[in-house]
């Protein structure tokens, strides 16, 4: 199936039933399809043709949707720009995907680069570039098509344990067996009502659209920011019945006050996901009479959930993340691909028509990444005689901060050979608000320029990726025989910030 034929479908089935709405503007189906055919004819008109990359580099508001399925229906891919990006991080994504167009806001448009035969689309006037409601053409629909679910849909930059992001390409097959997978699991309907809490610029806001809105034909309401009142407001005033959310924002909610004298009955269906979920919260929750339970997932099963605790599960099944889901395959595995016995510890092995393509570009890593026809998850876990997994460690080094991937090797990569940091490590530390942050390890911070260090990084590094201290260890980094840095020996090392660390303080974003 293709995301496309199911945004036809919803139009033809409910018509007249909202679809999306948003802050400033809301769609029914019947709206949302004919604003796609219009958008899209434009766009064709624009050059735009199928294979093409649209980037997508915008905040959570309604041309994100539409330009979205506008893409899909000319047949070209959707690249999700990382909004916290700075000009030096948005370099590698455009010109490795060869993106041939950007839709954007104009905030945005200082941090693109500049490509030759990039086109830039704005939603706001902004001189020397396209505006995007120039292009709609009332009553005009691009040329009519074939779809083909092995489409790629959705091109999403992960680069696991490596210094260079690598391009997941999500097919429309992928992407419609996981959200199908769980509508049945979870009994979700048109019926429904989702609400979007996560970025649509991130994997898991655009996959939980796809998956559990556009799939099943249940309105979405979509919040831009992370804002516990109003995310109370709107799970109460709008009956949201299914929501898809990290930790923090869970535990933000259950700390209001006003929370005692809330209506949510009609929350059947909440998940904690990109990070892991303290059974407390969990626990409270249900006292309230909400279905909350644990997800487990990664951008290359289609940014969505590969596993799910549910909440009649979580009280025996303490710390686990759930069983595969539906139609899916697990399995944990050696070194040599050989399965492990029942709650012995090894890499999370998956298998099932939500597994990606491959990396876009790179058939070495996907090779590597699909070898046997599984994916290599790179999670280390273990299974026990039921089914249920519980993860040990993430993928090598990786660490989650706020439900955000962060990837030392590429901190590392952007910091390397700076004075004093041309041995450094960067491993994640625990924090009370974010769950873990990163934190730079030097052999010695004496050499290095605090303050220009602290300059540096919040120029080139988005604000959730910045190390937030540095610590030296007086001493060599510890090493392999190959010459490679032992990161368990210096995480192993470093449980919690140590009192001699030095705050990392920078005067963009957030730090706290």
């Amino acid at each position: 199936m293709h995301a496309s034929r199911l945004l036809s479908f919803w139009a033809r089935r409910l018509p007249d039933r909202l679809a999306v709405r948003f802050a400033e503007r809301e769609y029914t189906w019947a709206g949302l399809d004919r604003a796609t055919d219009e958008l899209a004819a434009g766009l064709y008109e624009a050059g735009l043709r199928p294979g093409d990359v649209l980037g997508i580099l915008m905040t959570n508001r309604v041309q994100f949707v539409e330009a979205m399925h506008a893409a899909f229906r000319v047949g070209a891919t959707v690249e999700l720009l990382n909004i916290r990006f700075t000009a030096a991080e948005m370099v590698h994504p455009v010109t490795d995907a060869g993106t041939r167009f950007v839709v954007t806001e104009a905030a945005f448009v200082s941090v693109l680069p500049a490509v030759p035969g990039l086109t830039v689309i704005t939603t706001e006037p902004v001189e020397g570039c396209l505006l995007l409601d120039d292009w709609r053409q009332p009553g005009h629909a691009p040329p009519a098509r074939s779809f083909d679910p092995e489409e790629v849909a959705l091109l999403a930059y992960t680069s696991g344990t490596t210094g260079v992001p690598k391009g997941a390409m999500l097919s429309h097959r992928a992407i419609v067996a996981s959200g199908s997978a769980r509508a049945v699991a979870d009994a979700l309907t048109w019926r429904d009502r989702v609400l979007i809490i996560i970025p649509l610029a991130f994997t898991g806001g655009t996959s939980s659209y796809l998956r559990e809105s556009l799939t099943t034909g249940a309105p979405a309401i979509v919040q831009g920011t992370f804002d516990p009142p109003r995310i109370l407001e709107l799970l109460e005033r709008e009956q949201i019945t299914v929501c898809s959310a990290v930790p923090v924002v869970w535990e933000g909610v259950l700390a209001l006050p006003d929370l005692a004298r809330a209506d949510l009955s009609a929350l059947r269906a909440g998940v904690g996901a990109g990070a892991p979920m303290p059974i407390e919260v969990i626990r409270a929750w249900q006292r309230l009479g909400v279905g909350m339970r644990q997800g487990y997932g990664q951008t290359e099963f289609a940014g969505g959930y590969a596993t799910l605790l549910y909440e009649d599960e979580a009280a025996e099944h303490v710390g686990s993340v759930g069983r595969v889901l539906l139609g899916h395959e697990i399995r944990v595995v050696d070194s040599a691909d050989r399965d492990v016995p029942v709650g012995e510890a090894g890499q999370v092995l998956l298998r099932g028509p939500s597994v990606m393509s491959g990396y876009w570009k790179r058939p070495e890593a996907t090779a590597e990444a699909l070898a046997g026809g599984w994916l290599h998850t790179g999670d280390i876990g273990r299974l026990d005689a039921d089914g249920f997994l519980t993860l040990v460690d993430r993928a090598k080094d990786m660490l989650i901060s706020g439900g955000l991937n962060v990837y030392p090797a590429e901190i590392e990569t952007v910091l390397a050979g700076r004075p004093g940091l041309e041995e450094c490590a960067v491993v994640g530390v625990p924090h009370a608000r974010w769950g873990e942050v990163p934190m730079l390890v030097v052999p010695d911070v004496s050499r290095v320029d605090v303050a220009e260090l602290a300059a540096h990084v919040g120029e080139v590094l988005a604000d959730y990726r910045r190390p937030k201290w540095i610590v030296g260890t007086g001493a060599p980094l510890p090493r392999t025989l190959g010459g490679k840095i032992l990161k368990r020996d210096i995480r192993a090392s470093y449980p919690e910030v140590p009192p001699d660390a030095v705050p990392l303080t920078t005067t963009r974003g957030t730090e706290s």
